[in-house]
């Protein structure tokens, strides 16, 4: 090959090829200069090759040429080089001392996108916190990059082994780890996982592992992979997971596929009370999950509403029977919404909840609200009943009664004079016997329209319902000296007349069954409860014998002979009608012979 032939050749090298002498003159260059740099070779022939090199790369540019021009051997060399409009270019030179021609011959090759994609990929590591790492089995040696030292944070001075590599690891999982290892040297068998390790400074940290072999006549030589700092997302991932399976019901992702096969994702714990099964086992095979539906009756119910919602892409909803493999029926609702995949398939983010109890208690309701409605059928012909009876009391009864009234009334009085002592005694008999019947019906009457109003509940000053009541019994007061004490009682929301009607039975009580000798006291008072007010009229009269509290509330149970008090004992049992008819209670407390004292509340 004659020179011309080789200097073409050079020059259309697509590498730069120079030579440079002991100076550090470029003595000379190729053409490639020019695309590489933007510098013709005229422009760079004669000048020092160090004018070329950016300010931060001269010093070990310099070192290493005087190394060079000592003998030393550079194979490779790498310095970022100015271009001519001011950008830089990344150069990798290999370099040759000749000593015979005392100059350097040089080739360079442009890396200046391999040495960009080079820091980016720094760059994207150190932010990802993916570090590398390699077992030489040959060599027994390991490598551990900066990242995966940071990792484990170790000092840079700290040789790492196989076996305190593994150490680092969490103790529960230390013998997964050297399992996965071992197969993977043994076997040839790669591994990536994700586990807990302690760092040299005893914090905790998960990562993921990754991991292959490389074999050589059948014999794995080394083991080499990737090593990934995990921790925040995998905390993340373990909270989520755990509020998932402590979340009622079961949380899953589900897909359909255009084939008509399914897949069951990343399902909660809450599959073990949902279908009596653990999770991996529902994933491994939905059939079994399935086949629930399909026993409880409702399975084309839930497949028609799913391919529905698939369709419209609107949430899904359903609630149907599953039979469980124990054998009781459950009742479940599935809520989830629906996206279409890239392949077609279609998933849902779904929640599926046990409502057994909800449907059992919307049952019993159902059949409560029958039986209150017939009881109300039945309560309104009673009613009725009750109206015919009271107009029956007030007319049909009385008129014999008045009959026989008037009847002895106008035989005494005709024939009175023919009638001896012992006549007019049966006759006087039953007149008193039948007044009493009648006064016996008006007080059936008033106890079957005891507490019926139809008035509204409004505020009422029981100061003023006390004055009325006292006014009302001034014949009584003045006869027997009768006195009244309370202090400042509170406005309460009742029905006036109702309410009206219990005090005055119970002052009219205190007032009859007083004790020869003591000028009656009545002392009223208010006891302010959190929902309710406890009224208590207090009297000095005769009381009452404990063994008879709950008999004096009983229509017509009296405690004693009309002769000595009169009264058909249907006072106190209307009282308490009132007073329930109010949503309130009613209760007495008494010692014979030191007066009695009535309780009643008043719902606020």
């Amino acid at each position: 090959m004659n020179a011309k032939t080789l200097q073409k050749l050079l020059n259309n090298s697509l590498e730069i090829i120079c030579t440079i002498d002991e100076s550090g003159q470029i003595v000379w260059i190729n053409e490639a200069t020019f695309p590489v740099l933007g510098f013709t070779a005229d422009e760079m022939i004669g000048k020092q090759f160090i004018d070329f090199v950016v300010q931060s790369d001269q010093e070990k540019s310099i070192i290493a040429y005087k190394d060079i021009l000592k003998g030393t051997s550079i194979t490779t060399f790498e310095s970022t080089c100015w271009r001519k409009d001011g950008t830089t270019s990344q150069l990798n030179w290999s370099v040759l001392w000749s000593e015979e021609q005392k100059l350097i011959y040089c080739i360079a090759k442009d890396s200046t996108n391999q040495s960009r994609l080079r820091q980016l990929l720094d760059a994207a590591t150190k932010m990802a916190r993916i570090g590398s790492w390699e077992v030489d089995l040959i060599n027994d040696t390991v490598y551990w990059s900066d990242i995966t030292r940071a990792i484990y944070e170790i000092d840079e001075h700290f040789n790492p082994t196989l076996e305190n590599g593994i150490s680092y690891y969490r103790e529960d999982y230390r013998e997964f780890v050297t399992e996965q290892v071992m197969n993977c040297i043994q076997h040839g068998t790669p591994f990536d996982f994700e586990v807990p390790l302690i760092t040299a400074k005893g914090n905790l940290c998960w990562v993921r592992a990754i991991g292959q072999p490389e074999f050589k006549d059948g014999k794995c030589v080394r083991i080499f992979g990737s090593y990934q700092d995990i921790h925040d997302r995998k905390v993340t991932e373990l909270r989520l997971q755990n509020t998932a399976d402590n979340i009622p019901g079961a949380i899953f992702q589900f897909i359909l596929k255009p084939d008509g096969s399914d897949q069951l994702l990343n399902l909660s714990k809450g599959s073990i009370d949902l279908w009596g099964m653990e999770p991996e086992d529902c994933m491994a095979d939905t059939s079994i999950v399935w086949k629930q539906f399909k026993d409880g009756g409702d399975y084309d119910k839930v497949i028609e509403s799913m391919q529905m919602g698939a369709f419209t892409q609107k949430p899904w909803f359903c609630q149907w029977r599953s039979l469980r493999t124990d054998g009781k029926l459950r009742w479940h609702e599935g809520n989830g919404r629906p996206q279409i995949l890239a392949d077609g398939s279609v998933l849902w983010d779904s929640v599926i909840t046990d409502i057994t109890d909800k449907k059992l208690a919307e049952t019993e309701l159902r059949e409560l609200n029958l039986e209150i409605a017939e009881r109300a059928r039945q309560l309104a012909i009673s009613n009725a009943d009750l109206d015919q009876f009271a107009y029956v009391a007030s007319h049909d009864l009385q008129e014999p009664l008045r009959m026989i009234t008037s009847f002895l009334a106008q035989l005494e009085k005709r024939y009175g004079t023919d009638l001896d002592d012992k006549a007019k005694q049966y006759i006087h008999f039953a007149v008193d016997g039948a007044q009493r019947m009648r006064q016996i019906i008006l007080d059936l009457l008033d106890y079957s329209r005891a507490g019926s109003t139809l008035e509204d509940p409004i505020k009422i000053d029981l100061n003023q319902i006390v004055k009325e009541i006292w006014a009302l019994q001034s014949k009584l007061v003045i006869e027997k000296n009768a006195k009244i004490k309370h202090d400042k009682l509170p406005l309460v929301r009742a029905h006036r007349t109702p309410l009206k009607q219990i005090i005055q039975n119970l002052i009219n009580n205190a007032l009859k069954y007083t004790m020869d000798g003591v000028q009656p006291l009545v002392e009223i008072n208010a006891n302010n409860q959190p929902d309710e007010w406890i009224i208590s009229v207090k009297d000095n009269g005769i009381g009452i014998d404990p063994d008879y509290f709950d008999k004096i509330f009983v229509i017509f149970q009296r405690l004693h002979t009309p002769k000595k008090y009169d009264g058909t004992g249907i006072g106190l049992a209307i009282v308490k009608k009132i007073v329930e008819n109010e949503g309130g209670r009613i209760w007495v407390d008494s010692t014979p012979g030191k007066g009695s004292t009535f309780y009643f509340t008043i719902r606020k």
